[in-house]
């Protein structure tokens, strides 16, 4: 019966951290935001950072597996627009290279027309 009495604490205690860890999680992606607009507050900073020292270290390395995630999911997201912005520029090579040949066939017709 005490054990079941313990896991649920720690179940509760878990979860509880996990929440914390979200809204920390939130928190210093709005900061990032802030400090990159110059907006951030001093209390502000402060208390990410003190919510930062109660994390544990398993919550820390949590949040950095999921930020990582995060990155190379970003990074996969851009190659894929790099390459669909360069067939977009391809496309737009063939298109003005079409336009100048049929600028130049126009210049012929209009040559022989005269």
């Amino acid at each position: 019966m005490d054990e079941q009495k313990v896991t649920k604490h720690k179940d509760t205690k878990a979860s509880g951290n996990s929440s914390a860890a979200d809204g920390l999680r939130n928190g210093l992606r709005k900061m990032g935001g802030m400090l990159g607009n110059g907006r951030s507050s001093v209390s502000e900073e402060e208390n990410l950072h003190r919510d930062l020292k109660k994390l544990t270290r398993t919550e820390l390395l949590e949040m950095l597996v999921d930020e990582t995630k995060e990155a190379d999911r970003l990074r996969l997201e851009n190659r894929r627009l790099r390459r669909e912005l360069e067939r977009c520029r391809a496309d737009l090579d063939k298109t003005a290279s079409l336009d100048s040949v049929i600028a130049r066939l126009e210049q012929i017709v209009i040559r022989s027309g005269s």
